[in-house]
């Protein structure tokens, strides 16, 4: 068993860190100025704590770094969308990594894309209706339930001249 004492040599008059221990069939004892103990400690310490505020500084502005790219990316998120919401279907959003945030902006786009196709798709059907009712022979007119003129197909235009307006009472 392994046993420490610090107290004053009585010879040299410093106080000592006293060591005591069993090897083999021999006891080894050493004796060591406390006051270098204290400096090796104290540069220990110093090293320790040089050591954790340099790495607090490295991982605060890594840290620091990161949000500013997070913060980057949802802002270009934020970007798209706005533009989505204003009516720019064309809008797209490129994402080039796989992580949360990407895979948020792939969603979105996607959602454009189908946006973006429904629209086209009921643009071209209702082309399609408004063909079909202007190549009629019979005048026509589609009135909301308001009673305001909501389309009025050429033959009807010719049959009133200008007396029916789009958004106009009946």
């Amino acid at each position: 068993q392994i046993g420490m004492s610090q107290r004053l040599s009585h010879t040299v008059g410093i106080p000592f860190l006293y060591v005591a221990a069993p090897v083999r069939e021999v006891e080894v004892r050493m004796a060591y100025p406390l006051s270098s103990v204290q400096q090796t400690t104290a540069k220990v310490r110093r090293s320790l704590l040089i050591g954790s505020a340099t790495a607090l500084a490295v991982a605060m502005l890594l840290a620091g770094f990161i949000a500013q790219l997070v913060t980057r990316r949802l802002r270009r998120i934020v970007a798209f969308a706005e533009r989505i919401a204003a009516g720019d279907l064309s809008a797209r959003i490129a994402q080039s990594s796989s992580d949360e945030i990407a895979t948020v902006a792939a969603a979105l786009d996607r959602t454009a894309r189908k946006l973006e196709e429904s629209f086209a798709a009921v643009e071209t059907s209702r082309q399609q209706l408004e063909t079909l009712l202007n190549s009629m022979q019979e005048a026509v007119i589609a009135v909301g339930a308001d009673g305001k003129a909501l389309w009025v197909n050429g033959r009807m235009q010719r049959l009133v001249g200008s007396g029916v307006r789009i958004g106009a009472p009946v």
